[in-house]
C-alpha cells in the first residue's frame, strides 16, 4: 500500500474542495468590506436529514458587531453609489460633446464640466483607497 499524500485530496470531496474555494471567495469578499466573520465554518452535509449539500456558516455576532458591519458596508456602498453618478454624468457629457453639430461654440463650458468630473472621480478614488486602508488597519470586529 502506498503511503497518502499531505494534500487534501484524501480527506476531502470535488464537493468539499468547491463548497471551501466558495467560502474563500465569500470571506475574502466581506474582507474587502472590512467584515470579518470569526465563527465562519462550513458543515457537510447532513447524513440524518434531507440537506444534500455543504453550508457556510457564518456564526453569531453581537449587534454591536452587526451595527459596525452595516456601518462598514453602508459607507462603501455609498461611496460606490456617488463614483457611479460622477461616471454617468462625465459618459453624459461625452455624449453631448459628440453629438454637438458645432462643438466648438459650447467646448469650453463642456470642458470645464469634464475637468470637473475627472477631478472629483480622482477625490473619490483617493477616499477609497483611504478608507480600505482605514478599514483594514482600524476595524477590527471586538469580540
Amino acid at each position: 500500500m502506498e503511503p497518502i499524500s499531505s494534500d487534501r485530496g484524501y480527506w476531502a470531496t470535488d464537493d468539499r474542495l468547491a463548497a471551501e474555494e466558495k467560502a474563500v471567495e465569500f470571506v475574502n469578499a466581506f474582507r474587502r468590506l472590512g467584515v470579518d466573520f470569526d465563527d465562519i465554518e462550513i458543515t457537510d452535509p447532513c447524513g440524518t436529514c434531507s440537506r444534500l449539500d455543504h453550508r457556510i456558516n457564518v456564526g453569531t455576532i453581537s449587534v454591536e458587531e452587526a451595527g459596525e458591519y452595516t456601518r462598514k458596508i453602508n459607507r462603501t456602498m455609498d461611496l460606490f453609489d456617488s463614483y457611479r453618478k460622477q461616471i454617468e454624468e462625465a459618459d453624459a457629457i461625452a455624449q453631448m460633446l459628440t453629438r454637438t453639430p458645432n462643438p466648438l461654440g459650447s467646448y469650453r463650458k463642456q470642458l470645464e464640466k469634464t475637468v470637473e468630473t475627472v477631478q472629483k472621480l480622482s477625490r473619490l478614488v483617493g477616499l477609497l483607497d483611504s478608507s480600505y486602508e482605514q478599514t483594514s488597519d482600524t476595524d477590527q470586529p471586538s469580540d
